[in-house]
């Protein structure tokens, strides 16, 4: 953790113990909560390794250097891999800084509700916001206030919780003070949402970090149950994410998965060697359409006839590539770079590792669309195991719910949640995240599939 003379021991023994006291800042009348976030520098991190292909540190102050000099030099699309949730309760006293504030919001998620208070006069706004550190960064580049009520409240937010190395770029630029930031690594008492022991690995793809629709719904109920009883699953999954590394899929493929994108970081053809490239045949998809040993009569260059299988061919494409960028043989004068080579290569050749990092609304889509009968073979066979593995891991138990949420018109009521009798409201202190799936009916998913027949 970097010192910071600002902050004493004290404050931060509070903080790290989850002290809700703490936690509640209050700017004037607007209150303001931390909701959840990711393990945001940890996932950005990664994701950045892999354009280079390369290691990235593991303990956190150097995870966090090696963020910051990213962001100090303006590569920060990795920063869209973060998550970071909010939720504000702000007096009809600041209305006009509100407007002000939600007309500089461009690549952020809000949802907000006008309430009554108890004299039935005034009334307040209850507004959560959650987006990654690059949307937020993008608030103090978009505002002509920085003394705005709302955006000020939100940087009491980022001070506590988030750090300094997602925001190097905007310190630099006076925006925000650096000196500020508390910098403590986030652990269970930051309320993350990752739902997740360790990152799940697999052939095809790695799941880096998935947030619980559910640890954000207790934080929420927890801290404002009223709220939290206005509050759908369908509003909540546009808050929560999922990032997948995706493994050795074809640039082909690539081009149609980032149109699922909330942030994607993809192994750079201009700083990867693809000498050694490998090229994903169509046959490997299509066994029933396609002969992997028949040959195909083809010509390079005026070449003489050549007879090879579809893989012999993708492997001789590839190979165009090492002969232009090898000055062994295009000659020391006239070999070409790296980023000038990958013209020359095929568009199902082979990228080892692509970061995404959905929305579970926009990743619910994405499954909804990929793992259709009619979608393109590669796609549809990472979508399909993909999709397998969640319904197995997340509070998405089928099929059915995943697609039912990719069209709200469907929903006659939300499987997820809630009920509280309104008599015991208030004397209900703490939800537990056992609560919210008993509620829903979750606990009982697996007890009706394994259940012997009668």
């Amino acid at each position: 953790m970097a010192e910071n003379p600002l902050v004493n021991e004290g404050l931060l023994s509070k903080i790290k113990k989850g002290n809700k006291k703490t936690k509640d800042l209050k700017t004037g009348y607007i209150e303001t909560h931390l909701l959840g976030m990711n393990d945001a520098l940890r996932i950005c991190a990664n994701a950045c390794g892999c354009c280079w292909d390369k290691e990235v540190p593991t303990e956190f102050h150097d995870i966090a250097e090696y963020v910051a000099k990213r962001s100090r030099i303006g590569h920060t699309s990795v920063l869209e891999h973060s998550n970071f949730v909010i939720y504000l309760r702000i007096e009809n006293t600041f209305e006009d800084d509100l407007i002000q504030f939600l007309d500089s919001v461009r690549y952020l998620n809000t949802k907000i509700i006008k309430c009554m208070n108890e004299d039935n006069v005034s009334w307040h706004w209850d507004l959560i916001i959650g987006g990654s550190y690059r949307g937020y960064a993008d608030l103090y580049r978009e505002t002509n206030d920085l003394n705005n009520a709302v955006l000020k409240a939100i940087t009491g937010l980022l001070y506590t919780y988030a750090h300094s190395a997602a925001f190097e770029d905007i310190c630099e630029l006076g925006l925000l003070d650096k000196s500020m930031f508390i910098n403590v690594e986030p652990d269970e008492n930051f309320r993350l949402l990752n739902s997740l022991d360790s990152a799940v690995e697999t052939e095809l793809f790695d799941i880096i970090g998935m947030d619980s629709i559910t640890k954000l719904y207790t934080n929420l109920y927890n801290i404002n149950s009223e709220l939290a009883g206005k509050i759908t699953t369908f509003d909540l999954i546009k808050f929560t994410t999922i990032s997948i590394m995706f493994k050795n899929m074809s640039r082909t493929c690539t081009h149609q998965l980032v149109r699922h994108r909330n942030a994607i970081t993809q192994e750079s053809q201009r700083y990867v060697d693809y000498s050694e490239a490998c090229f994903n045949s169509p046959e490997i998809f299509k066994p029933e359409k396609y002969d992997a040993d028949h040959k195909y009569m083809i010509r390079f260059a005026g070449s003489a006839p050549m007879n090879l299988t579809l893989s012999e061919i993708g492997k001789a494409m590839c190979d165009i590539y090492g002969m232009l960028h090898n000055p062994a043989t295009a000659g020391a004068q006239f070999h070409l770079l790296k980023e000038d080579a990958r013209a020359f290569l095929p568009s199902n050749v082979q990228c080892k590792k692509i970061y995404i990092t959905f929305t579970l609304k926009n990743f619910l889509k994405f499954l909804n669309l990929r793992e259709d009968k009619h979608a393109q073979a590669e796609i549809r066979k990472y979508a399909v195991a993909i999709g397998e593995w969640f319904r197995a891991n997340s509070e998405f138990t089928s099929k059915e719910l995943c697609d039912l949420y990719t069209n709200p018109r469907l929903l006659i009521e939300d499987p997820f949640k809630i009920d509280v009798d309104e008599g015991t409201v208030e004397e209900q202190v703490e939800v537990t995240e056992d609560d919210y799936i008993k509620a829903a009916g979750l606990d009982k998913e697996g007890e009706e599939e394994t259940e012997p027949e009668e």
